[in-house]
C-alpha cells in the first residue's frame, strides 16, 4: 500500500512538471515567434532547472541560441541533449546536422563532415547535412566526394538552390573528360562529332565558365535590354527554378567583341585616338588590344583597372615608368581614391588569416598590390564604408584588428569583425583561396 502511494506521487509530480515544460515550451513559442529570442531563451533557461535532462528543452534551447548567433552555448545545449535522448529520437537527425553546422561555422571542418555523417545515418536524405558533408569535403579539398554529396542532395531536392550553385562552383575540376567533352559540345566550342578536345579548347571553356562568374550573362543581358539574340546562351532546364543559363561560344565572342567595343569608347572618352589604340600597353608593356581590336587577357585586367580611377594604360608616346616613380604615382592615385597603405608583414598576415589568394583579393576584395622595385611590393586596402562591394572592407578590417592586437597589453586576440558566424574569427575564403560564398 505505501508503495503504490509513493507511486502516485511521483507520476503526480511527473505529471506536474510535464505540465510546467509543455507551458514553458508554449510560452517560449510565443517569444519565438515574436523574434523576442532573448525573452525565449530565458524562459526556457527557467525551464530547464526544473528538468535539467529534458531534451525538448535543451533542443529548442539550441535552436534559439544559434538564431542569435550565440554558436557556443548553442553547441553546448544541443551536445546536452544527445546525452539524454533515446536512439529512436525524431531528434537525432536535426541535431546531428545542426552541430555539423556550427563546427562549419567553426571551421573545423573535420569534426564537422562527422556530425553531418552521424545525422545521415538517422536520415540518409537530409537536405542539410547532405549539403553540409558536400562543404565540409569542398573545404578540404576533396572535390570529387563533394560533388557526389551535393548530387546526392540534388536527387533528393532537384530544386536546391544551394547544392546546384556549389556544384556549379565546382566547374570545371569537378567534371569528368566525358563531362568535360559534353559541355563542351552543349555550348559549340567542340564539333558535335568530335571525341576528345584540345588544351585550347579547356582553356576557352575556362574563360567561358570564369566569365560566367563575374556576371557576364547579366552583361549581356543589360546590353540587349532583357532580349539576348538566339544562339549566344545555352539554357538548361529552361523555365524551371533551377535554370542556368551558359555561354555558347558565340555568346562569348559577342561578350568579348562588346566589352572591347566598351573599352573602346573609354579610351576614346579619356582622349585616346583611335590610331592610337592597338598600341596601347598596360603598365607592363603588354598590348591592351590584340590586332584584330579584341582586349588581351592583360587588356581586361587594364581596362578594369580604369574603370575604377586607376589609369592603367601607357600611350604610344609614354615610356614603361622606372619602378619607383611608377610606383609612386599610383600609390598616390589609390591614396586619394579612399585606399590606405598596409605593411609586408600585415599582408602576409592577411593573406593568413583570410586564407583568400593573392587573385582573389585583388579582384574581389579590391586590394592592390604596387610593384615597386625588383622583388619588393606596395600593399593597399580600402577604408570603409566601401559601397560598392561590402566584402572589400574585409581586408581593412583584418588588419586594423592586427593593429589593435598589437596595441593591447594583454595577449588576448581582439577581433571586432568576422564573416558570417556572428563572432567566431573566421575564414573568407576556401582552401583553394577562392572566395567562400557560403560564408565561411
Amino acid at each position: 500500500m505505501k508503495f503504490l502511494v509513493i507511486l502516485s506521487f511521483v507520476f503526480a509530480l511527473n505529471n506536474v512538471y510535464a505540465q510546467q515544460t509543455n507551458n514553458c515550451l508554449e510560452k517560449s513559442k510565443e517569444f519565438f515567434e515574436q523574434k523576442e529570442y532573448t525573452y525565449a531563451q530565458k524562459t526556457l533557461e527557467t525551464c530547464l532547472k526544473n528538468n535539467p535532462k529534458d531534451v525538448d528543452i535543451l533542443v529548442s534551447l539550441g535552436g534559439v541560441c544559434m538564431k542569435q548567433n550565440n554558436y557556443d552555448d548553442a553547441l553546448k545545449y544541443f551536445k546536452e541533449s544527445l546525452k539524454n535522448m533515446t536512439k529512436q529520437s525524431p531528434y537525432a537527425s536535426y541535431v546531428y546536422t545542426r552541430i555539423g553546422d556550427l563546427y562549419t561555422h567553426k571551421q573545423d571542418f573535420a569534426r564537422a563532415s562527422k556530425y553531418y555523417e552521424a545525422s545521415l545515418t538517422f536520415e540518409p536524405a537530409n537536405i542539410n547535412s547532405l549539403v553540409g558533408k558536400g562543404i565540409c569535403e569542398e573545404k578540404q579539398g576533396n572535390i570529387q566526394k563533394a560533388a557526389q554529396y551535393f548530387k546526392k542532395a540534388l536527387a533528393v531536392d532537384f530544386t536546391n538552390l544551394i547544392a546546384r550553385e556549389r556544384l556549379i562552383s565546382l566547374e570545371p575540376q569537378r567534371l569528368s573528360h566525358e563531362e568535360l567533352i559534353s559541355t563542351m559540345k552543349e555550348r559549340n566550342i567542340l564539333d558535335p562529332n568530335a571525341i576528345d578536345y584540345q588544351e585550347t579548347d579547356l582553356d576557352l571553356l575556362n574563360k567561358m565558365i570564369k566569365a560566367e562568374k563575374d556576371n557576364a550573362i547579366t552583361y549581356l543581358n543589360n546590353k540587349y535590354n532583357g532580349k539576348i539574340p538566339p544562339g549566344l546562351i545555352v539554357e538548361q532546364y529552361p523555365g524551371k527554378i533551377y535554370s542556368r543559363k551558359m555561354l555558347s561560344y558565340s555568346g562569348y565572342k559577342d561578350l568579348m567583341f562588346l566589352l572591347s567595343k566598351d573599352a573602346i569608347n573609354y579610351f576614346i572618352n579619356q582622349g585616346v585616338y583611335k590610331s592610337e589604340m592597338l598600341k596601347l600597353r598596360d603598365l607592363n608593356g603588354n598590348n591592351i588590344f590584340d590586332k584584330k581590336g579584341f582586349l588581351t587577357d592583360e587588356g581586361l585586367l587594364a581596362y578594369t583597372y580604369s574603370l575604377n580611377g586607376q589609369k592603367a594604360y601607357l600611350l604610344p608616346s609614354e615610356p614603361l615608368p622606372s619602378g619607383s616613380k611608377k610606383a609612386e604615382m599610383m600609390v598616390q592615385q589609390l591614396l586619394r581614391q579612399g585606399y590606405t597603405e598596409i605593411t609586408t608583414s600585415e599582408y602576409a598576415y592577411l593573406i593568413e588569416t583570410s586564407r583568400c589568394s593573392e587573385k582573389t583579393l585583388t579582384q574581389k576584395l579590391a586590394v592592390k598590390i604596387v610593384p615597386a622595385a625588383p622583388g619588393k611590393n606596395r600593399f593597399l586596402v580600402l577604408v570603409p564604408p566601401v559601397k560598392i562591394n561590402k566584402m572589400a572592407e574585409y581586408p581593412y578590417n583584418i588588419v586594423m584588428d592586427r593593429r589593435k592586437q598589437k596595441k593591447d597589453s594583454s595577449n588576448t586576440p581582439v577581433y571586432t569583425t568576422t564573416f558570417g558566424s556572428g563572432g567566431i574569427k573566421t575564414h573568407l575564403c576556401k582552401e583553394d583561396g577562392t572566395l567562400d560564398i557560403f560564408g565561411g
